[in-house]
């Protein structure tokens, strides 16, 4: 969410507006002066919001980042963000503490406004050459806001509208997204949107706890491919540093597009194999991703992939592929986190969960937990739990042991 204010310093900069000295100056003087602020604390909740707006009234608190239409983000003191956590317990609200020690765009920066504004009027600034997004407005920013020093003082409390400015980038259905960086965040929520096919990561796999390092290279590439099958006219001589391509044979008689119907109108549909999973009601197709699709293999496997389809609306999900790929973000893995916990006598930590992004990983991860589980227990608790008490006959009573007997 900071990342995304801190963005429109960069599209500013591109545009002409800032030179890049003073942008970078400016961006600095920002940073000091939020830096001198009091401590406060920030909360994500999974409310839209409307209902984001009524819950920071009712703690003294303020809706920080608008990031999608049930993703909102609080800020003020940490003894209000307290009670909000206590307040979304209750209601049975998702939400997380993000790790902020400052109450980023809430009335607690306001003495950094005044200072900054100040800083603003110090540096020439420009009318945008091209045109970008507002944070502040979610719309297309004009030229006296641009030059403004209000403005960007302004933009330090005034709340992020992410997904409004989403939604206008996507009103153009020419327009393909390219989050620069790493990670994905931003593509995921352009992904909750449904637009998968026109939001595309350079660098969808970041470094996290016991993870390899991304490669990076290949990681880019993709990306290239991605925009280029998105119909975005690329330098290829960029991608490949200068390298040349090599030919790829390909077969030699065309794909033709042709469909083909089985059976009759009045065809049964085709049964499902036993032990396959319902189709998901309502869900989207298993969309295109790096990996092949790899079908679940066992119980285990189809009851965390199932999860998996509930709470991400897909349809059709391979163990191989990525949670945050899929469109997930951390209060949707916090929600995973409280239906494995639900499904399976098993409790895996959220941070665990982030180091293990696949079904296949969780699922074993899940099975690991059991048997350690077992492990601990007593043979009367296991027999117990598994329904083979041998205990069992020696409290029935006895006419129960006499009707057993005949």
């Amino acid at each position: 969410m900071i990342g995304h204010s801190l963005g429109e310093y960069v599209a500013a900069c591109l545009a002409g507006v800032f030179t890049p000295a003073d942008a970078l100056a400016l961006v600095v003087t920002r940073g000091r002066l939020i830096e001198e602020l009091p401590e406060g604390a920030m909360l994500a909740v999974a409310l839209a919001e409307d209902g984001a707006v009524a819950l920071a009234e009712a703690c003294g608190l303020c809706v920080a980042a608008v990031n999608g239409p049930e993703q909102c983000v609080l800020s003020g003191a940490p003894e209000a963000v307290a009670e909000a956590e206590r307040r979304c317990a209750a209601d049975g609200v998702r939400h997380r503490r993000l790790p902020a020690t400052r109450a980023f765009h809430s009335a607690l920066t306001g003495p950094a406004v005044d200072a900054f504004r100040r800083a603003v009027e110090g540096v020439a600034l420009s009318a945008p050459v091209i045109p970008f997004v507002s944070d502040v407005t979610g719309t297309w920013i004009t030229d006296a806001q641009a030059t403004d020093p209000g403005y960007w003082a302004g933009h330090i409390r005034a709340a992020v509208r992410f997904d409004d400015g989403l939604r206008t980038l996507l009103g153009s259905q020419d327009r393909v997204l390219l989050e620069v960086g790493p990670g994905a965040t931003l593509t995921s929520l352009a992904h909750r949107r449904g637009e998968r096919g026109r939001a595309v990561a350079t660098l969808p796999t970041t470094v996290r706890a016991g993870r390899p390092e991304p490669d990076e290279p290949t990681a880019l590439l993709h990306a290239a491919a991605r925009l280029w099958e998105a119909g975005a006219p690329l330098d290829w001589a960029g991608p490949r540093g200068g390298a040349g391509g090599r030919r790829v044979p390909l077969p030699t008689y065309p794909f033709e597009g042709k469909p083909y119907r089985l059976g009759g109108a009045g065809a049964a549909p085709a049964r499902r194999a036993a032990g396959d999973a319902p189709p998901v009601p309502s869900a989207h197709p298993r969309p295109d991703l790096p990996v092949p699709y790899a079908a679940p293999q066992d119980d285990l496997q189809r009851a965390v992939a199932a999860l998996w389809e509930e709470l991400l609306g897909y349809q059709g999900i391979g163990v191989h592929d990525d949670f945050l790929q899929l469109g997930g973000d951390s209060l949707l893995m916090t929600r995973l986190a409280a239906r494995l916990r639900e499904t399976f006598p098993v409790d895996l930590p959220l941070e665990r969960l982030f180091r293990l992004p696949t079904v296949a990983q969780q699922a074993a991860a899940v099975e690991e937990a059991m048997i350690a589980a077992l492990a601990e227990m007593s043979d009367e608790e296991v027999a117990r739990l598994t329904g083979d008490d041998p205990a069992a006959g020696a409290r029935q009573s006895p006419h129960e042991a006499e009707g057993d007997a005949a």
